[in-house]
C-alpha cells in the first residue's frame, strides 16, 4: 500500500503557502509504503493550526456568520492499495480547542485522534529522542474496488 501524508508546519503554514523560503522544495510531506502487513510510521513535526483566507468572499461568510477561520490542527492522508479505493481523509488532535468550530466542518468525531505525549527515550522507530515527542496511532480500513469485489 502507499501513504501520501502532508500537514502544516509549527507555524500553520504549508509549503506551498511559502515557495521562497523552502526553496521550491516539498516539506511537512511524504510518500510512504507500508509493510507488508499495511503498517507504516514516519517522523515529523507537529502541524500547528491556521485560519481559511480571510479576504474575499471566504472572509465575508465568516465574519457575518460569526464563525471562527481557524482550522484545528490536522494530518491529511491518501492511502492506496491495488485493488481497493483510495482513501483521502484527515486526523484532527483530539485536544485541539478548535475541533467544535472548524469553518470547512471536516472535524468529525471519527477522525479526531489523540497525539500521546512520551518524554525522551526510545522512539518507536528504535532511534533514541532526546526532546519530548508525540505518537498518533490509527487503524484505516481500504474497502475493495466494486471491479475486484466479484473475482
Amino acid at each position: 500500500m502507499h501513504v501520501d501524508t502532508w500537514h502544516s508546519d509549527g507555524d500553520g503554514f504549508y509549503d506551498v503557502q511559502m515557495p521562497e523560503k523552502l526553496h521550491d522544495q516539498p516539506a511537512m510531506r511524504a510518500l510512504l509504503t507500508t509493510a507488508a502487513d499495511g503498517r507504516f510510521r514516519y517522523r515529523s513535526i507537529a502541524p500547528k493550526y491556521y485560519p481559511v483566507p480571510t479576504d474575499g468572499p471566504v472572509g465575508e461568510i465568516m465574519r457575518v456568520s460569526g464563525r471562527s477561520p481557524i482550522r484545528p490542527e490536522h494530518i491529511h492522508f491518501r492511502l492506496q492499495a491495488p485493488g481497493y479505493d483510495p482513501l483521502i481523509t484527515m486526523l484532527f488532535r483530539g485536544d485541539d480547542s478548535h475541533l467544535t468550530t472548524d469553518p470547512v466542518f471536516g472535524a468529525k468525531r471519527s477522525l479526531v485522534v489523540d497525539f500521546v505525549r512520551h518524554e525522551p527515550g526510545v522512539a518507536p522507530d528504535g532511534t533514541v529522542v532526546d526532546v519530548p515527542f508525540q505518537t498518533v496511532d490509527r487503524t484505516c480500513t481500504l474497502v475493495p474496488c466494486p471491479d475486484s469485489r466479484n473475482g
